[in-house]
């Protein structure tokens, strides 16, 4: 099994808010587009990179 690296504190922040918002909004729970989720996908992505 391969080991991830340890998240940054601010990956992590940014890895909080995504499941946070995944986990309350309807649109997310419904397997709907969601366009709030992409942006903080690419947040989490980006933090993730520094």
């Amino acid at each position: 099994m391969k080991h991830l690296a340890p998240m940054s504190p601010e990956a992590e922040a940014a890895y909080r808010t995504l499941l946070h918002h995944t986990t309350d909004c309807g649109r997310c729970k419904g397997n709907k587009h969601c366009p709030q989720v992409v942006v903080l996908s690419r947040k989490w992505k980006e933090a993730r990179r520094r």
